[in-house]
């Protein structure tokens, strides 16, 4: 068994959602997006949601072994594990704030700053694959750890209890003008 196999595929899908929300900052979005109270108010909505469902979902979930370190889980297509990692990066609201709130801090508010967005946005690009490929090489090592069913429990709690926090935290989050 080998769970850092598909590593390449998880880090491409996870890579090509980056380069979406890259994109989308690059050609204005996020501007439209930091001008609009209304739309900010819907993003930030929809955030504190998702994070509270994938809160209330961790706490509930039993402490089973991941699909990703499971033994019937060595025939996954490469496909399979890059659109996941696709998916799982497109509704990660970390990565849509980074790239409408964060980047577009470090160029100013005008329009014409296309190419220095896309210029940091490729450092994240190159930091993102480097500490995923750490991450990558580290998982054969801890394969067992994560498997322990005491320590999916913890770490289920820790992360529920904090999505939860982060989730109610975000209600409170005002625009900055």
């Amino acid at each position: 068994m080998r769970p850092s196999r598909h590593v390449f595929s998880a880090l491409l899908g996870l890579l090509s959602a980056n380069v979406i929300w890259l994109t989308l900052c690059a050609f204005g979005v996020g501007t439209l997006l930091q001008k609009s109270q209304y739309m900010f108010q819907v993003l930030k909505i929809i955030g504190a949601f998702y994070l509270l469902y994938l809160g209330v979902w961790a706490l509930l979930k039993p402490a089973k072994s991941s699909v990703a370190f499971s033994e019937h889980n060595s025939f996954t297509s490469y496909l399979s594990v890059f659109s996941k990692g696709t998916l799982t990066s497109l509704s990660n609201p970390k990565a849509l704030l980074f790239y409408v709130a964060f980047l577009p801090q470090f160029v100013g508010g005008d329009v014409s700053n296309t190419r220095e967005i896309i210029k940091l946005g490729i450092l994240n690009l190159i930091v993102i694959s480097t500490v995923m490929l750490f991450y990558g090489a580290l998982s054969k090592r801890f394969a067992n750890i994560v498997r322990n069913k005491k320590y999916i429990f913890a770490v289920n709690k820790i992360l529920g209890v904090s999505f939860i926090g982060f989730g109610l935290s975000l209600f409170r989050f005002e625009q900055s003008k």
